[in-house]
């Protein structure tokens, strides 16, 4: 559960992004995919063949996820396989972004522009970084996939948690390791060398850390260089979210923080008014109330099947008044209290 105390310093979604197939090839590569059997993925989600040989090629997140679950199929690989591959993807293979958080202040601020810039993280999780007095701890969120694939949900989650934990330890060096790491589910077997124990059967995926550990400065912290490659960074990002439409703008904001912006606040995050706000929802269909809801509801969902905390915690998370608020909105959307609900969803364990 987590602790009371707790406050959040950074949140985001790494999924929330335009992606590009460079990412993909990266994992398809990685999992001993032949060239002949990528460009059969790739056509089967209907892109060219030619795809595979153009990095910045674009596709969406749902044809991603397609092509990983076909790949999970046709080739599926042991946990250990899967942490230890990911465990060698270091801070380097983020490009102008990694020498962005090389030279950040503190990790809180490097984690800060990971999470804010998921265009170039090709990433899957939503990472939440919370502090409280006795130290920090990096949870992850694994996307909700349809038809409940654990085998896909398992594999984004352990991608991104070690590593992320491989560009903490890069850009802290020895400093960076973490006192924990915490696993959901039952033990997985012999994983390999780690830097920190391996604790399962945690409420969430977490890498706890020491006291102050957000506050540490990078090895090669240096203001000028991170200015520089902070403005790259977002350059490049702004020019791959160039096709993204204010609603999947809207839509990320929503998911970074807790509770959720008002109308009022987005708008002036994306430096619009918020009638022009509402007027380009509309444009595209859809609506500030009707991407808060949806957001609310995956998050309710998500709370509620991976942690213990109390039905009022979570109601104060999501920034409801009371928790009888919250209630009556759940039962709108599941037709189903919340408290039932989470009985169902975690097998009548309680």
């Amino acid at each position: 559960m987590r602790a009371p105390e707790a406050r959040v310093r950074a949140a985001g979604d790494l999924a929330a992004a335009p992606r590009t197939i460079a990412g993909l090839m990266g994992q398809l590569g990685m999992a001993g995919i032949s060239d002949e059997a990528a460009a059969r993925f790739l056509e089967a989600q209907g892109l060219p063949r030619r795809a595979a040989e153009d990095p910045d090629f674009p596709l969406t997140l749902a044809q991603e996820l397609a092509a990983l679950q076909a790949m999970l199929r046709q080739a599926p690989r042991a946990p250990a396989e899967i942490i230890q591959a990911f465990s060698l993807i270091g801070v380097n293979h983020y490009g102008v972004l990694g020498l962005a958080m090389q030279h950040a202040p503190t990790l809180l601020v490097a984690l800060e522009r990971l999470l804010a810039l998921p265009e170039l993280s090709w990433g899957h999780c939503r990472i939440t970084v919370l502090s409280y007095p006795a130290g920090a701890v990096v949870q992850f969120e694994p996307p909700i996939l349809p038809g409940g694939d654990s085998a896909l949900a398992n594999y984004c989650l352990w991608k991104d948690l070690f590593s992320i934990l491989r560009v903490i330890l890069d850009v802290l060096g020895p400093a960076g390791r973490p006192q924990e790491i915490g696993l959901p589910g039952p033990p997985l077997g012999e994983l390999g060398p780690l830097p920190a124990p391996l604790r399962f059967g945690t409420a969430e995926a977490q890498l706890v850390f020491g006291p102050r550990a957000l506050d540490q400065a990078p090895r090669l912290a240096s203001p000028l260089p991170f200015k520089r490659y902070d403005a790259l960074a977002r350059r490049f990002a702004r020019q791959l979210g160039e096709s993204v439409g204010v609603g999947e703008r809207v839509r990320r904001l929503l998911w970074a923080y807790l509770p959720p912006p008002r109308r009022e606040e987005v708008a002036a995050m994306l430096e619009l008014e918020p009638r022009t706000l509402a007027r380009r929802l509309r444009q595209e269909g859809t609506g500030y109330q009707q991407l808060l809801e949806q957001i609310l509801r995956e998050r309710a969902q998500a709370y509620l099947r991976q942690t213990d905390d109390s039905i009022a915690q979570i109601s104060e998370r999501l920034g409801y008044a009371d928790p009888a608020a919250f209630s009556r909105a759940f039962q709108k959307w599941f037709g189903t209290p919340p408290s039932r609900w989470r009985v169902e969803a975690q097998g009548g364990r309680r």
